[in-house]
């Protein structure tokens, strides 16, 4: 089984590496991705594509639910 990540704790990630960085622009460029897609990103008006979450060494899965009682 692989470790799987909410998309909140995705984006808490990537705040976290921001700030680690100094700054959005400077992420972005670390990742490959533009200052705009990273802030839309963040912000929630986009979903993460392969090109970042394979710099991130990370995947899109399909999500898993279990019954709960």
């Amino acid at each position: 089984m692989h470790d799987t990540i909410t998309l909140t704790q995705l984006l808490a990630h990537l705040k976290k590496l921001s700030a680690e960085h100094g700054s959005q622009r400077k992420l972005a460029r670390a990742l490959g991705v533009s200052d705009a897609y990273l802030s839309d990103l963040l912000n929630r008006r986009r979903n993460p594509g392969e090109k970042i979450l394979g710099a991130m060494g990370r995947r899109e899965c399909e999500p898993r639910y279990e019954i709960i009682k």
